[in-house]
């Protein structure tokens, strides 16, 4: 059997963007209090399909902001602007639906 060798791609050394990766942790983090937060108060209110769109919604956006600050720290850009704008289209199906939540069936 062939032993295959992986090298990994370096991490940066920017202190700018590392500053900048510190701050994108603490929104993560934050975000992962935030969906926590609402799944511990599911017990007393309906879970509706609305509710169930958005934990989706916001867990996908904590995935996908911890895949942009990985792709980040691997000098990775373009693939993280394209991760970047897809939080950003989640954001916007989240207003999207906010506002007729009719909309969450879709």
């Amino acid at each position: 059997m062939t032993a295959y060798a992986i090298r990994e791609l370096p991490n940066l050394d920017d202190p700018d963007l590392l500053r900048w990766c510190a701050t994108a942790q603490q929104m993560r983090s934050t975000l992962s209090d935030f969906i926590q937060h609402i799944i511990s108060q599911l017990g007393s209110h309906p879970v509706t399909i609305p509710n169930r769109v958005a934990l989706a919604v916001l867990n996908r956006m904590a995935e996908g902001s911890l895949s942009t600050e990985i792709h980040c720290m691997k000098n990775r850009v373009r693939d993280a602007a394209i991760l970047l704008l897809s939080l950003i289209e989640l954001r916007l199906d989240l207003q999207h639906i906010a506002i007729d939540l009719t909309r969450a069936n879709k």
